[in-house]
């Protein structure tokens, strides 16, 4: 098993990368955890995303859960579009840590 884990200010991301173990209608995706007072419709709208309950691209699809985010990368996605599991979980930390409650 492989977890990536990284922080930002108050902001934590946990996501298992061993994407072959979690498929949904036939693509992976990595699972993740985002941890921190993340404001969800700031979220939203930094990534140019329409807010919900669920906020997704189609790369990625980011909900809430009780205290934290649950976020699914699609894995051949992103490799289409020259990006790696690991850099689009990145990016989406530092998104999150500016849209921490400060």
């Amino acid at each position: 098993m492989s977890i990536y884990v990284a922080s930002s200010g108050k902001t934590t991301l946990e996501c298992d990368m061993a994407y072959s173990n979690f498929s949904e209608g036939g693509r992976h995706y990595v699972p993740c955890i985002i941890r921190g007072p993340v404001d969800l419709g700031c979220l939203a709208r930094s990534l140019g995303i329409i807010e919900g309950d669920c906020i997704s691209t189609e790369i990625y699809k980011i909900c809430r859960e009780g205290d934290h985010l649950y976020m699914t990368i699609d894995v051949e996605k992103a490799f289409s579009l020259g990006k790696t599991p690991g850099e689009i979980a990145k990016y989406i930390l530092i998104i999150s840590d500016i849209c921490s409650n400060k």
